[in-house]
């Protein structure tokens, strides 16, 4: 092999084919408690709007935890199921700290978003186009990459494609 080349069964963040109990462990541990504190930091600033929903917060807070929710169940279905990587502790908490951090921002400029512009929230959760937009994209986003993963692990797997 050249210096040049890397060998194509590892990364810089100790990825290959196999697994690791304690990096899958890890991975699937610390993306799983990121949900717990996207919901600790929304329930530090609370909305006064009449009624609550899933886990008690305001119906726009609990979209935004379900959209937390949701990415950490499927990357924890990706770990455990689709991939065939190796995940070193290393890959998980790099990967997990690069969610986290960038969830906890999503979560900061929503709060932004929601307490710079009061009135559109006695509006209805919907009555914002664009709210309505980021949420479709989302879940169709979610979808696809799920389903892409789905078929190509199913490709992997068949025989007859090696």
């Amino acid at each position: 092999m050249d210096e040049g080349q890397k060998d194509a069964s590892t990364t810089s963040l100790g990825r290959g084919k196999g697994t690791s109990s304690l990096g899958n462990l890890t991975f699937v541990g610390l993306r799983s408690a990121d949900f717990f504190l996207q919901l600790y930091l929304l329930r530090q600033y609370p909305l006064i709007t009449s009624g609550s929903s899933f886990l008690g917060l305001t119906p726009y807070y609990a979209i935004v935890a379900s959209l937390a929710l949701i990415t950490s169940v499927r990357h924890d279905f990706w770990k455990l199921y689709t991939s065939d990587q190796k995940a070193s502790v290393s890959f998980a908490i790099t990967v997990s700290a690069f969610n986290t951090i960038f969830n906890s921002l999503n979560i900061a400029t929503s709060l932004w978003s929601i307490t710079s512009n009061a009135p559109a929230i006695e509006q209805g959760m919907f009555a914002s186009s664009s709210r309505s937009l980021g949420l479709g994209l989302f879940i169709l986003g979610s979808f696809c990459e799920t389903f892409t993963e789905l078929q190509r692990k199913a490709f992997k797997d068949n025989p007859n494609d090696k």
